[in-house]
């Protein structure tokens, strides 16, 4: 996955946050201990916490890195007009972000979370253009948090296996 990274997210940063949402998806968050989120950053507990504070801000961090970088890669498949028509770069930018297996298990295409999307796009378009936002900065945002939640389907199938 390409980031889109902050000035601020270092190298190491970057292994810390790639390491902790999979502990944190694991174990939950109640359970999830910055011992282990250590070990599988392959640093020292001390050098977790000389990064973060607590756990709560390690977790706020590692989701927030995880949807900008969800945002970074959708938004080139969502916002780019030479790639067909709105539903079409929709319906790719989910298609991109789905397994066969994220198929078979949700028994919905791609073209079908697109069609319910743009639904929901719709309707909420009066509060969108209440807040200023445009539909499609509100769909590439809802395609980003939809990318998030099918890529931790991915990540919770491969973790049964």
């Amino acid at each position: 996955m390409s980031s889109i990274s902050s000035p601020s997210v270092n190298a190491r940063e970057e292994r810390i946050l790639a390491a902790a949402l999979p502990v944190f998806g694991r174990y939950g968050f109640r359970k999830a201990s910055m011992d282990e989120i250590a070990r599988s950053a392959d640093i020292s507990r001390q050098g977790l916490y000389l990064r973060f504070a607590s756990k709560d801000a390690l977790f706020r961090a590692a989701v927030r890195h995880e949807l900008d970088t969800a945002l970074g890669e959708v938004s080139r498949d969502v916002v780019n007009p030479a790639v067909g028509s709105f539903d079409d770069r929709l319906a790719a930018a989910i298609a991109a972000a789905m397994s066969e297996n994220d198929v078979k298990r949700l028994g919905v295409t791609p073209e079908e979370i697109a069609a319910a999307l743009l639904t929901v796009a719709q309707g909420a378009r009066y509060l969108s253009n209440a807040l200023a936002e445009s539909r499609e900065e509100f769909v590439g945002r809802l395609t980003a948090a939809v990318h998030v939640l099918l890529a931790g389907l991915g990540n919770a199938a491969k973790a049964k296996r």
